[in-house]
């Protein structure tokens, strides 16, 4: 015990050196391969927990068994990520094998629990020889990669005030293998389900969509198109969601090809002059009201937002000259000193 304990003391600032870089590195990869990630952190294991391993796993030469020292945890949101995040550390990385697992193979066929891909790494040779990199070269840290529900799942079953494994009556344990293994479902389901979706984006991305039903990705398609045509410039093309979508299809269009007709040059010029700023919904929006106000907000607006600038005002009152009375009659604010319309156009 004393002989590790004085190892762990005069290479503590090398663990903490180590983890600082593994995290930054991982994190950079992950980034750089568009990998969508909820976290990715690190820790040195501390000198306690250590020694508690020590006597728990009866290690003979604790220096060389405990491969966590330094821990990365990686936690990504779809099953389907696990092995693009691994392909990616061991391409960056040397892996140890022998001291590497994955706890699915460890479970088996036929049992559920606690589930994700363990890795034993060091910098490899190329990345090791950057000078950044020199003074943790030889320094091994461990990478955990899990989902996000995985993860949920070990915290639950690991943490002492949640203890869902070992030495439970039956029926508890047939009830916690029964909502694991829907955790597991979900977690195969759900990554199936974004793949689905990427299928989708990938098939519409560059094929005539007019016949396509109105959803938000659709909608997202049609408005790159319109923008790009006439040379738009949104502020912003996130706000498209499922509010937006229900306007849309309350207010009658029944596919984007009837969308993408009512969005005429007549519109696009009053645009251009008046919305120098704008959002996509604020441009659907404007849409709406420019072709029927009253029936925008009688059937779709639903106190959804409650202000509209004066320069929209002014751009609908081209179609609509009553249209200051009918945003008094559904209470809408509107700002005066939003600017006047671009005298450029």
């Amino acid at each position: 015990m004393s002989d590790f304990q004085d190892f762990y003391r005069s290479r503590e600032a090398l663990l903490q050196r180590t983890c600082n870089a593994a995290t930054g590195l991982i994190s950079s990869l992950l980034e750089a391969k568009e990998i969508e990630y909820l976290s990715v952190s690190g820790r040195v294991k501390s000198l306690t927990s250590c020694l508690e391993k020590i006597v728990r796993k009866q290690y003979k030469k604790p220096s060389e068994s405990i491969t966590d020292l330094v821990g990365i945890r990686v936690i990504v949101y779809f099953e389907h990520q696990l092995s693009e995040v691994e392909e990616i550390i061991r391409t960056n990385c040397s892996v140890d094998e022998n001291n590497s697992s994955s706890k699915d193979a460890d479970l088996g066929d036929d049992r559920i629990g606690y589930r994700s891909t363990h890795l034993v790494c060091t910098f490899d040779r190329s990345r090791s020889s950057l000078i950044e990199y020199r003074n943790v070269s030889g320094q091994r840290f461990e990478i955990q990669i899990r989902t996000v529900l995985q993860h949920a799942w070990a915290e639950l079953a690991h943490d002492r005030a949640y203890k869902l494994s070992g030495g439970l009556p039956k029926k508890i344990q047939r009830e916690v293998n029964l909502y694991a293994g829907m955790l597991e479902i979900a977690d195969s389901s759900f990554s199936k389900i974004v793949k689905e979706i990427d299928l989708y984006k990938k098939d519409i991305e560059f094929r005539n969509i007019d016949d396509k039903q109105i959803n938000v990705l659709t909608v997202n398609r049609l408005i790159e198109d319109i923008s790009n045509a006439n040379n738009l410039k949104f502020r912003d093309k996130r706000y498209c969601d499922d509010v937006i979508i229900g306007e849309l299809a309350n207010f009658g269009f029944e596919n984007i090809g009837s969308l993408r007709k009512a969005i005429d040059s007549e519109f696009i010029e009053a645009t251009k002059r008046y919305q120098t700023d704008n959002t996509d919904a604020g441009f659907l929006r404007d849409l709406m009201m420019w072709i029927d106000p009253n029936k925008y907000f009688s059937k779709c607006w639903k106190g959804s937002w409650n202000g509209v600038d004066g320069n929209t005002q002014e751009m609908i009152e081209i179609k609509h000259p009553n249209f200051a009375l009918i945003l008094e009659e559904f209470a809408i604010d509107i700002d005066d000193d939003f600017g006047a319309p671009n005298e450029d156009d």
